[in-house]
């Protein structure tokens, strides 16, 4: 039922290979010189949080994660419950798959930087702490309308998802690529505009209940990411949906390009949906 150690760095600094190796996952209770670890602090010596190294801890309410940490590893915070706000370090530039997982109370995130926050390199949506429909705080203000700054040309993956505060985005003249599910599961967002500059949509990247309306401006339809589902015994299906769920949102792009559209691959699965603009 606990997991007794006396140096947190040392703990820190454990390389468990999986999931299973770590005893908190059965244990569910971390003591420190005999007190339960309710809030952590990562040494200040540390350049990355180890994975596994605090899955499981329900009684886990709060991490410091010092500037200068540059990786959060996979599961390391995995199925936290009482885990309800963090702060996460420009320093940061990659957060493993699972990490945050199963953080039923985590509702609030903050950052200092939405530059690094851009660029972090999220393995899976669950890696995200915004994945239970958290709120987003930049500077200690809650994060209504994300203006992606000038010098972010690629939005990565998973970057927003699941965003409880946003309801509105502004995308530069200038970005190029929006990852897989970047900001899919943002249900305050109703509409988004792509600008031309854009070449490429990830799969699901605005994908939502609640997007009703979506504008295009590129005269070339950009690319677009796919899901590949079935194989084996199965026939393989191509998926694309890059705005919305069950064909909600409507689609307008420039009228000289709107039978481009419809015709092009993976814009013509969402052909009925694919208007002109006026």
């Amino acid at each position: 039922t606990r997991v007794d150690i006396t140096d947190m760095a040392a703990w820190c600094n454990i390389d468990f290979e999986n999931s299973a190796a770590n005893p908190t996952q059965y244990a569910k209770k971390l003591y420190l010189n005999g007190t339960e670890v309710t809030e952590a602090v990562i040494p200040s010596d540390a350049s990355e949080v180890k994975p596994y190294v605090f899955q499981g801890l329900t009684s886990l309410t709060g991490v410091t994660i010092h500037d200068g940490i540059t990786a959060i590893g996979a599961g390391t915070f995995e199925d936290c419950s009482a885990l309800s706000g963090i702060t996460i370090p420009a320093s940061v530039v990659s957060i493993g798959d699972q990490a945050f997982n199963g953080c039923k109370m985590l509702s609030r995130v903050d950052i200092s930087n939405l530059s690094a926050w851009c660029r972090i390199d999220f393995a899976s949506e669950m890696s995200n702490p915004l994945n239970e429909g958290g709120k987003l705080y930049l500077e200690g203000g809650e994060l209504t309308t994300a203006a992606i700054p000038a010098d972010i040309t690629e939005i990565k993956q998973f970057a927003f998802y699941g965003c409880g505060s946003l309801t509105g985005v502004t995308l530069h003249n200038g970005i190029t690529s929006v990852g897989k599910r970047a900001f899919a599961e943002c249900m305050g967002i109703t509409e988004i505009t792509v600008p031309a500059s854009v070449t490429y949509l990830g799969y699901e990247a605005f994908c939502n209940n609640n997007l009703t309306t979506a504008r295009v401006l590129s005269t070339t339809p950009c690319e677009l990411g796919k899901h590949i589902a079935g194989g084996g015994i199965f026939e393989q299906k191509v998926y694309y949906n890059q705005f919305g769920k069950y064909g909600n949102a409507k689609i307008y792009v420039p009228a000289e390009s709107l039978y481009d559209y419809k015709a092009a691959t993976g814009w013509s699965t969402m052909a009925d949906n694919i208007y002109p603009m006026e």
